[in-house]
């Protein structure tokens, strides 16, 4: 017996159809969280009878990220490691419901670190759903210069609040508190990956004779994405340090075109086969920072452009090349690539004009991932290179009420049902 509420999970998928340029799947699977569905009773959309009560939650993620990064803005590292992750789900019947257990970051060579995973989930309806605790897919599908991929193996817990929707994740990463006595002050990160527009727009003529259905298409997908950086608190004893705000916004649009034709028909007939062809996928993104009182540096705004083109060869293998174009672009938690300041190093002098050239190839199967990116610094004649390898496991245990005793206080028959992904 499987739940049938699957809708949800498709259209929450599709936010990263064009998502974060270098987040494989594996890795957006094993550390994304199932949202749950929604409401309770006929209104959950879910078939009666095969409702889960509670289920268990177990991943192993493998991963090597290797960058050959010999540039003044960001240096190159090796990671290496594994995570492996375990909660209890409480259950679906509920319209809340808790999730408790841990992930284990388990760096090859360093340190283990063991992240709890503690999250409240509340299902408002049948499209969204608040979490409190343990946020879902760090990383958020934000495009590279503003959110390094590299941090989803070094920091792959984030903790505050999330609101999640089909068209919407907006979260409160809070990731350094302040008490009695502290030498730090409190930071946090809120964010927001939202959908302007997603869909498809006809333009052509219609096939003739009786195939007027097909027509050629244009699928176009469109979000705003915005990051706010907050560092300060009132800590008298804490050494001298920068404090402020600091803000990133972009819009990206992404464009798809689907051609359909038709062959010209043989001597006797009325219509002919319709071929059809993909073209490659355009994407161009936009993103301003601002530093409103330069707390930070001298940079108060900067700008940065992305063209992106990927080409799907065949199923599942896609190859991609790009243009950067940054402007004074700063972001605290961006690839270091495309910066003009160093986010590590502050003794970097400023590069105020930034421009790379992008190539990559992406091959994925069903448990691993393969990725190689090329990135081409014309200022300096330099390339730098990225290899990034995936491979995991995601096994969900499911505790089923038998049909005829799902509502039924007095029985405790049950089946168990093992999904892997």
């Amino acid at each position: 017996m499987r739940r049938s509420c699957l809708s949800f999970c498709a259209l929450l998928l599709s936010l990263s159809t064009f998502g974060q340029s270098t987040a494989l799947g594996q890795l957006r699977s094993f550390q994304g969280h199932d949202p749950g569905f929604y409401g309770n009773g006929g209104e959950r959309g879910c078939v009666v009878g095969l409702d889960t009560h509670d289920k268990w939650v177990i991943g192993v993620l493998g991963y090597l990220r290797n960058t050959e990064f010999f540039h003044p803005m960001e240096v190159g590292r090796t990671l290496f490691g594994s995570q492996a992750l375990t909660y209890w789900h409480s259950g679906y019947d509920e319209k809340a419901y808790l999730e408790l257990g841990a992930l284990a970051n388990v760096t090859f060579g360093g340190k283990t670190q063991l992240y709890p995973h503690v999250a409240m989930v509340l299902n408002v309806d049948r499209l969204n759903v608040l979490r409190f605790g343990a946020i879902s897919n760090p990383g958020h599908d934000l495009p590279e210069p503003m959110y390094n991929p590299g941090r989803r193996y070094t920091q792959p817990v984030e903790y505050g609040f999330q609101y999640l929707s089909p068209y919407t994740d907006a979260w409160i990463h809070w990731d350094q508190a302040t008490s009695f006595g502290s030498l730090q002050k409190e930071s946090f990160t809120a964010g927001i990956n939202q959908n302007i527009f997603r869909g498809s727009l006809g333009f052509g003529p219609y096939s003739e004779g009786p195939l007027l259905a097909y027509r050629s298409q244009l699928s176009v997908d469109s979000r705003f994405v915005g990051l706010y950086r907050h560092v300060g608190g009132q800590i008298d004893n804490a050494p001298p340090q920068r404090t402020g705000n600091r803000i990133q916004t972009g819009v990206w649009v992404a464009l798809m075109p689907h051609l359909v034709g038709q062959k010209r028909a043989p001597v006797g007939e009325i219509s002919a086969d319709v071929w059809r062809s993909t073209l490659p996928t355009y994407r161009y993104t936009l993103m301003r920072y601002d530093d409103p009182l330069q707390s930070f540096g001298n940079i108060k705004v900067g700008y940065g452009q992305l063209h992106q083109l990927s080409i799907e060869l065949r199923k599942d293998y896609v190859l991609g090349f790009g243009l950067w174009q940054g402007n004074s672009w700063v972001s605290p938690l961006g690839q270091g690539l495309y910066q003009s300041l160093n986010p590590e190093d502050a003794s970097v002098p400023i590069q105020p004009i930034r421009q790379m050239a992008l190539v990559s190839a992406k091959k994925e199967w069903a448990n691993i991932g393969l990725r190689y990116d090329a990135y081409y610094d014309t200022n300096l004649k330099k390339w730098s290179t990225a290899f990034t390898l995936n491979m995991t496991l995601k096994e969900i245990r499911q505790h089923l009420p038998l049909a005829d005793a799902v509502h039924d206080p007095q029985s405790s028959n049950s089946m168990i049902e093992i999904e892997s992904r």
